[in-house]
């Protein structure tokens, strides 16, 4: 439930009324379509069910040859996307946990434990960037930047242009979650709960709603194509929902978006950094001098064993341990002081930002931009593949959204005929230029780093 005030042009919501941990906590399986292929019970609760399911899908499996920031030909021991993700989920795992325990979920929600609740936390976790185009956030610009230049706006309407012109890969990752894995039964089937953790940013695309509910419209989180399921995912969780006089729609986040995102954070903050001193970008020990910070705060921590170390990797090693341990026991702090402003749907700062040591997190996230960010090589990666997703779009969406039919024998034809072969074009008539502009950032987006860059090559004849 949710009181509005009107502001000027806009709705907003007056939060009155706490959202219900049985609610937010929901088994329910969220579907695109009434189809699905039945499942037979076993030994698996719920959300170790939405974990394996997000294991096995080939989207989770491109993960492996995405960037996470440093090209993998430096060194075979960076981070990829989905290495990322693994750690990411391992530390969502333990955070959810204690979480669970600290607001003593039995009591507010019958039958759940605190490992469901870590157990729903690392499955989201696991799916955070399962949207992610190929080169991360230069992927993303690619995309943006290309349809803010192509004259599609008037096949478009004005939120399915600007679903396109401000591209988003969270958008794209519920898109996968919910739909285009096994997209004969509508997506994944993944719990609410789990959906509702995933769903950092729970409204559609449009300026009207940006900063609306705070943290949580600071980006859209569903295309219109999707936004029927988003709908059902707030409906079954009871998430507060916001609009504005223009029509548009948001709700704030599930409570346990906050603990996803805190791990995220912790995992950002620190292990990109390891990889820069891996590759020589900063000093192990300008590292190791801001996570001594941190790390000093655990009871496990000992300075005779940091010392004994030899190898500077180990040592980094050691302290990013208990560094991660530290953060995950104050983000746990954080979420249960405010328990009840998340309840009410209130706006909320990350939660790391609200430990004792945001300062110390905040000069890792200066480091990382300034020494990771700008070396060199990532640069170069990121311009190449830039350049080969737009060529790539290039090729593609002037065939989809053509009002003439392609003639025979054509490039035109012999590109639709490739898109054909390649995603589920044939599932949007030529009329629904939406739809088909989709299918391409479908079968864009979805490509691993070393697969756009040889189709581009390939297409545009640079090999054969």
């Amino acid at each position: 439930m949710s009181f509005v005030v009107e502001s000027g042009s806009e709705v907003i919501v007056k939060q009155g009324v706490y959202m219900d941990w049985r609610k937010l906590l929901s088994t329910t399986r969220i579907s695109s379509t009434d189809k699905s292929p039945g499942s037979a019970g076993d030994h698996r609760t719920e959300f170790q069910r939405d974990w394996d399911r997000i294991v096995f899908s080939t989207a989770f499996r491109r993960l492996h040859d995405k960037t996470q920031v440093f090209p993998f030909p430096e060194d075979d021991v960076v981070h990829s996307r989905l290495t990322h993700s693994l750690e990411v989920a391992s530390v969502g795992r333990s955070l959810g946990t204690k979480v669970g325990e600290s607001v003593g979920i039995v009591d507010h929600a019958p039958g759940v434990t605190p490992s469901d609740v870590g157990n729903i936390v690392a499955a989201a976790c696991l799916a955070h960037d399962i949207g992610n185009p190929p080169f991360g956030h230069a992927g993303e610009d690619a995309l943006q930047r290309y349809f803010k230049l192509m004259e599609v706006g008037e096949a478009l309407t004005p939120r399915q242009l600007s679903d396109v012109t401000q591209f988003e890969g969270n958008a794209q990752g519920f898109r996968i979650l919910t739909r285009l894995q096994f997209e004969e039964y509508g997506g994944l089937r993944l719990t609410a709960a789990t959906l509702g953790a995933f769903l950092k940013y729970p409204r559609e695309s449009g300026a009207d709603l940006k900063d609306l509910g705070g943290q949580a419209s600071k980006k859209f989180g569903a295309f219109q194509s999707e936004m029927h399921v988003l709908e059902q995912v707030a409906d079954e969780l009871g998430l507060h929902a916001y609009h504005t006089v223009e029509g548009g729609r948001g709700w704030m986040r599930s409570p346990l978006a906050y603990v996803v995102e805190a791990a995220d954070d912790i995992c950002n903050a620190i292990l990109d950094l390891e990889d820069g001193a891996r590759l020589g970008c900063l000093s192990s020990s300008t590292l190791d001098s801001v996570l001594l910070r941190v790390a000093r705060a655990s009871a496990g921590f000992k300075q005779s064993r940091y010392e004994a170390f030899v190898n500077p990797r180990d040592k980094t090693g050691y302290l990013r341990a208990q560094a991660i341990g530290v953060l995950v026991g104050e983000c746990a702090k954080v979420f249960v002081d405010n328990e009840s402003v998340l309840l009410m749907g209130t706006d909320l700062q990350p939660l790391v930002a609200l430990t004792p040591y945001r300062d110390a997190l905040r000069e890792l996230a200066a480091l990382a931009r300034d020494k990771c960010y700008r070396h060199p090589p990532v640069l170069e990666r990121e311009t190449a593949g830039y350049a080969a997703i737009a060529g790539l779009l290039e090729l593609f969406i002037p065939c989809v959204v053509s009002v003439e039919p392609a003639e025979r024998g054509s490039l035109e034809s012999r590109l639709l005929d490739f898109l054909d072969q390649r995603t589920l074009l044939q599932l949007c008539p030529p009329g629904d230029k939406y739809g088909r502009v989709l299918r391409v950032l479908d079968y864009v987006s979805g490509m691993t780093d070393t697969y756009v860059a040889e189709r581009y090559r390939k297409l545009t004849g640079m090999t054969t």
